[in-house]
């Protein structure tokens, strides 16, 4: 009898030997192909810096060229006054490519990496999520990605900054009951450092701790697993901090005061506050007054976004929610931005953005439609299978970023962020529709 008992246990370890490689190869079929259409993108389709991106290269070419970071890099008549409007992780990061020697044609290969290596975050927590074929889902999706493989030949943030953060949620997936706390730390660090390029992910810190260690004490008494919450939380909070200690003293120094991450955030909480709250030019007679300096000038817009949230706060409430449909219910400006910044002959580039926006649209209804699926099929089975850690390292990032933009600006570029979380989320919604069929021999048993 016991020998019996043992044959399904040892079929199964044979199948997770055997499985383990299949898992791989998908990931590596994914990953290349992913590489290689990005990397066509950028060989095949000539663009010049637009958006974001010229004042990322203006701030990268003062880094580089030992000029420090000022007001130059928004306004190249500006004097060369120290500022901390944007962050200052892009400009560094295309500055260190500088520096290293591989001048500005190494910008768009960079971005094309980092958006690639994304399919290994979605196959990592696809496969956490819903096994193998979940994984194998997650990283085609990401793979495939219109939006992604578009910014590809874009120097907007989102790909290294997504990469980032996908870098420090992975091995929490992983980790041991007994070494949480320390890829908790390290979580922490690696947020921090990625808050020099958005500071959205310091809001997705706390969210993350909480959420993953409130799930490890489940089975102490409230009291006690409260007190580990906060600590622990609080603990992730102050390793995300550290990395940001250099720029703070040298705001301190520089600016007068000790600016944690940018200046701009008065910037567009008042944004927020006008028409659907999405990214525009502040209406007349509503902005700063002339001659502010850069701090001066975000205390007053951060005054008057209190004032009129505080005057009609139902009104902001109804642009919270328009917002949360901005950043997460439509995509077009990756599409928008390359059809603005490629150079291609006008009747190609006509047709080409004319595709290129109807594949974002298209593919994000699609994606957005799987992960509703999957949402449905996780909650029907809530009472059956609590949430574990995986779904709550995927569920986190994405609340964050939810919180961060029902607050201040909506924006259908900034989901670009979550992907891989939102993918991983689409696989299991994927798996419901079109489940595994079983094999010959399990039917006929």
């Amino acid at each position: 009898m016991a020998g019996l008992a043992s044959k399904p246990l040892i079929a199964s370890h044979a199948a997770m030997r055997v499985g383990a490689p299949r898992a791989v190869r998908d990931l590596v079929a994914a990953l290349v192909i992913a590489v290689v259409i990005r990397f066509a993108l950028v060989a095949l389709v000539p663009v010049i810096p637009g958006w974001d991106g010229v004042l990322y290269l203006r701030g990268a070419e003062q880094l580089a060229e030992g000029r420090g970071y000022t007001q130059q890099m928004l306004d190249q008549s500006a004097p060369p006054k120290a500022s901390a409007f944007f962050p200052p992780g892009m400009p560094a990061i295309f500055a260190s490519l500088r520096l290293l020697g591989f001048g500005p044609r190494a910008d768009l290969p960079l971005q094309a990496l980092a958006g690639a290596f994304l399919v290994v975050i979605a196959w990592a927590l696809g496969r956490r999520l819903g096994g193998r074929r979940a994984g194998r889902v997650a990283a085609w999706l990401v793979a495939l990605y219109p939006g992604g493989v578009l910014l590809s030949v874009s120097y907007f943030a989102e790909p290294i900054f997504a990469l980032g953060i996908g870098i420090g949620l992975i091995p929490l997936l992983y980790a041991r009951r007994r070494n949480l706390l320390r890829w908790l730390m390290v979580m922490g660090l690696c947020f921090g450092l990625m808050a020099y390029v958005r500071s959205t992910s310091l809001i997705m810190v706390p969210i993350v701790a909480a959420s993953v260690t409130w799930l490890r004490f489940r089975s102490t008494a409230f009291p006690q697993r409260l007190r580990k919450t906060a600590a622990w939380t609080l603990l992730a909070m102050a390793c995300a901090l550290a990395p940001l200690l250099p720029w703070v003293v040298r705001n301190q120094r520089a600016l007068g005061e000790p600016v944690l991450v940018s200046t701009n955030g008065g910037l567009n909480l008042l944004l927020g506050t006008f028409g659907e709250g999405g990214y525009d030019s502040v209406p007349a007679g509503q902005n700063a007054p002339i001659g502010l300096r850069e701090l001066e000038a975000d205390r007053w817009r951060n005054r008057r976004a209190r004032e009129r949230i505080a005057a009609d706060v139902p009104s902001w409430l109804a642009r919270g929610a328009l917002k949360l449909v901005n950043t997460f219910g439509y995509e077009q400006a990756p599409a928008q931005y390359v059809a603005q910044v490629n150079r291609l002959a006008p009747r190609t580039g006509e047709r080409f953005s004319l595709f290129a926006i109807a594949a974002c649209r298209v593919y994000w209804m699609i994606l957005i439609a799987l992960v509703f699926v999957g949402a449905a099929r996780r909650i029907a089975s809530w009472r059956h299978a609590p949430m574990g850690r995986a779904e709550l390292i995927a569920l986190a990032p994405l609340l964050g970023l939810a919180l961060l933009h029902f607050v201040y600006i909506g924006g259908d570029r900034y989901h670009a962020a979550v992907v891989p979380m939102l993918a991983a989320l689409a696989a299991l919604g994927a798996a419901t529709i079109f489940p595994r069929r079983p094999a010959p021999g399990q039917r006929a048993a």
